[in-house]
C-alpha cells in the first residue's frame, strides 16, 4: 500500500514548496514594497495635511462615545470664528488659504516696462484695481455718479398736478429694485425645469417686517434718515424733508399690503401675465421682454413662456398701490432702493449713516467688518 502511493509523494512535496515559496515571495514583498503610493505621504503638502489632522484630534475623547468630538474636537476648540460671519469649517478655511496664495502671485505681477502687456500682466493690474482702498470722498463722488447714470438727477420735486399714469415706461428705464421680484428659479410645478418667477422682492435698509415693526418714534428717524441720504446726494434740493416722507409713505404702504393673506401661487404665462393680473399700471409682458433682452446672454421669450406668480395677492396691491401715487414719486423710491443697494459695498458716508440708523432701530445689528474685496476680485478674474 505504501508502495503504491510512493509515485504521488514527489508531486505533493514540490506542490507545498512551491506553495510556500510563494507565501514567502508575497510577505517579502509586502514588507519591502517600494511603490509610489508609498511615498504620497511623504511629500511636503502631504505631511502638513496630515499634521492638520493630527492637530485637530482630541485624543481626551472615546471616538466609540463621540467620533466627531474626536476627530475634529481639538480643531473646534483652537479655531476662532472670524468676524463678520456666522461659522467656519476646513473648506472656507482651504478657500481662504488658496486666496491668499492667489492675492501673493497677483500682486508680484507688475506692469512691463516696456512692450505689450500679457494676460498676466493685465491680470495682475485689473487686481490691484479691484482691491485698491478708496478714499470716502472718492466713494462719495462714485456713488453720485452711478446713481447719476441710473437716474439722471435724484431726487425730482413732486408736483401733484397730474393723473397717475402706467408705470411700464419708467420701470424699463430705471428698473424695479425694491418694488417687483422678477427673477428665475425652479418651476414648483416641474423640478425639472425653470420658470420665470414673481416673488415679494427683498428690500434695504429694513425688510418689510422691519418696516411694520417700527415704533412711531423709529419711523420719525427713518424719516430723518432717508432725508439725510437725499441732502448727502443733493446739498442743494430744497425739498428733502417732503421728498423723504413720501418715500416713506410709499414704503410704509407696501409693507402692509404684504401683509395680508397671500393667496396660493399660480402659473400663467408670458402671453397671458397682463390679463390673469388684471394689470393696467404695469404691461409685465412688454417689462419682462426687456429685462431678459438686455442681459450679457440676450434670451428671446415666446408667449409660451412660463412665469409663477409665487405671490398674487402682493401684485394685486402694487397695482392698487401705482393707481395713488404720482410718477416722479415712484421715481422717487426706485432711486432710493437703488442707493441703499450701493451704500451696502461702501465705506462712504452714506455707509456710516446706513449703519448708525440700523443701529438705532434694531439691537440684534452687527455691524459688518472691514470689506476685503479679495475673494470677490479673485472669483471675478477667474471666470
Amino acid at each position: 500500500m505504501i508502495k503504491a502511493n510512493m509515485h504521488l509523494q514527489t508531486p505533493m512535496r514540490l506542490t507545498a514548496l512551491v506553495w510556500m515559496l510563494s507565501v514567502l515571495n508575497t510577505g517579502l514583498s509586502i514588507l519591502t514594497s517600494t511603490s509610489e503610493n508609498d511615498k504620497v505621504c511623504r511629500t511636503a503638502e502631504c505631511t502638513k495635511m496630515a499634521q492638520q489632522i493630527s492637530d485637530a484630534i482630541d485624543t481626551k475623547v472615546d471616538p466609540c462615545d463621540d467620533f466627531f468630538s474626536y476627530a475634529c474636537g481639538k480643531w473646534k476648540k483652537d479655531t476662532q470664528i472670524p468676524r463678520g460671519i456666522s461659522a467656519v469649517n476646513r473648506f472656507t478655511e482651504a478657500a481662504n488659504r488658496r486666496d491668499e496664495k492667489m492675492k501673493r502671485v497677483l500682486n508680484q505681477l507688475t506692469q512691463p516696462t516696456r512692450g505689450d502687456q500679457s494676460i498676466d500682466h493685465k491680470l495682475g493690474i485689473l487686481f490691484r484695481k479691484c482691491t485698491e482702498k478708496y478714499s470716502r470722498d472718492k466713494e462719495n463722488s462714485e456713488i453720485r455718479n452711478l446713481l447719476k447714470q441710473k437716474f439722471g438727477k435724484w431726487p425730482k420735486k413732486v408736483e401733484h398736478k397730474s393723473r397717475p399714469v402706467p408705470s411700464t415706461s419708467l420701470l424699463k428705464q430705471v428698473g424695479f429694485l425694491g418694488l417687483l421680484g422678477i427673477t428665475v428659479d425652479i418651476n414648483v410645478y416641474d423640478n425639472s425645469k425653470y420658470a420665470i418667477v414673481m416673488k415679494t422682492p427683498s428690500t434695504d435698509p429694513l425688510s418689510w417686517q422691519g418696516l411694520q415693526a417700527l415704533t412711531t418714534a423709529q419711523k420719525t428717524v427713518y424719516k430723518a434718515y432717508i432725508e439725510r441720504m437725499i441732502n448727502t446726494i443733493d446739498p442743494n434740493f430744497k425739498d428733502a424733508q417732503t421728498v423723504a416722507k413720501s418715500i416713506f409713505d410709499f414704503e410704509d404702504d407696501l409693507s402692509f399690503r404684504t401683509s395680508v393673506p397671500q393667496a396660493s401661487m399660480r402659473m400663467t404665462t408670458l402671453g397671458t401675465i397682463d390679463r390673469d393680473l388684471n394689470s393696467k399700471m404695469i404691461n409685465y409682458k412688454d417689462l419682462i421682454q426687456k429685462v431678459f433682452s438686455t442681459l450679457k446672454k440676450k434670451v428671446s421669450l415666446t408667449d409660451s413662456q412660463v412665469i409663477i406668480v409665487a405671490s398674487p395677492a402682493y401684485y394685486a396691491k402694487v397695482e392698487d398701490a401705482l393707481t395713488d401715487i404720482q410718477q416722479d414719486e415712484l421715481y422717487n423710491y426706485l432711486g432710493y432702493k437703488y442707493l441703499s443697494q450701493l451704500i451696502k459695498f461702501s465705506r462712504s458716508d452714506l455707509f456710516f449713516y446706513y449703519t448708525t440708523f440700523l443701529k438705532t432701530v434694531d439691537p440684534t445689528y452687527n455691524e459688518p467688518q472691514e470689506s476685503d474685496f479679495t475673494s470677490l476680485c479673485i472669483r471675478d478674474l477667474m471666470v
